[in-house]
């Protein structure tokens, strides 16, 4: 590998380059096979929750194609399935929301998925609650314009028992540019019925801003996801 980065800054071996890495890429695919699914193809597939519904986020970092098709399984309060659907997409390189069914009865999810890409594949079952786990609030409450700079303020309140901890990201993205240009992290420690204010700074830009800004959290032992999004301009 250190061979083919010192040929990365000249311009005329990039294409020598790219036959090395392809070459490169392939080898670990032979040896590794399934097991190295992950690793190769940083794909990522989870369950996230807007405005209190489920779905799922999908998020392919390569050029090639990745195929996914799954079983969505809606489970009762008696933990029985109420309702199931199939899933297939082909999903091109990017960020791929898509939407998860729900229902009045139903109390867990769960969405048994088989990714392929290339020669490649990974099966795995994701489950999780169909509304965000007993209690927590997550609200964007102010967004404050400065001359150089946007002020997010964001609240997020405790469960009804049980410890919250975890973090926040925000990740602000221009409309002309395909991936995050910056993030920040802050750290969450709630006691229950507790109410914190998260402040982030945002840079402003010449262009519109797409905010995403993500709560990743362990709940009384239980984790879960929360999104919320908003447009700078």
């Amino acid at each position: 590998m250190s061979n083919i980065l010192a040929k990365l800054p000249s311009i005329e071996l990039h294409d020598e380059v790219s036959s090395e890495l392809e070459a490169l890429e392939s080898q670990y695919i032979a040896t590794l096979n399934n097991a190295g699914f992950s690793t190769l193809s940083g794909v990522k597939s989870d369950i996230y929750y807007h405005q209190q519904k489920p779905f799922l986020r999908v998020v392919n970092p390569t050029d090639s194609p990745l195929e996914i098709t799954a079983q969505v399984t809606l489970i009762d309060s008696a933990d029985k399935p109420s309702k199931t659907h199939q899933l297939k997409r082909n999903l091109t390189s990017g960020t791929h929301n898509i939407s998860l069914p729900t229902e009045i009865n139903a109390d867990k999810i769960t969405v048994a998925q088989t990714l392929k890409w290339k020669s490649l594949t990974h099966q795995t079952t994701l489950s999780r609650r169909v509304t965000p786990f007993n209690g927590v609030e997550f609200n964007v409450i102010k967004t404050k314009e400065h001359e150089d700079y946007w002020l997010v303020e964001l609240n997020l309140s405790g469960p009804y028992s049980g410890d919250t901890i975890g973090d926040i990201i925000l990740t602000s993205t221009s409309f002309e540019q395909a991936t995050p240009a910056k993030s920040q992290q802050k750290s969450v420690d709630l006691a229950p019925y507790e109410q914190k204010t998260y402040t982030f700074k945002v840079t402003k830009t010449d262009k519109p801003q797409q905010i995403s800004v993500k709560a990743i959290l362990n709940v009384d032992g239980e984790p879960i996801r929360l999104i919320q999004e908003l447009t700078l301009s």
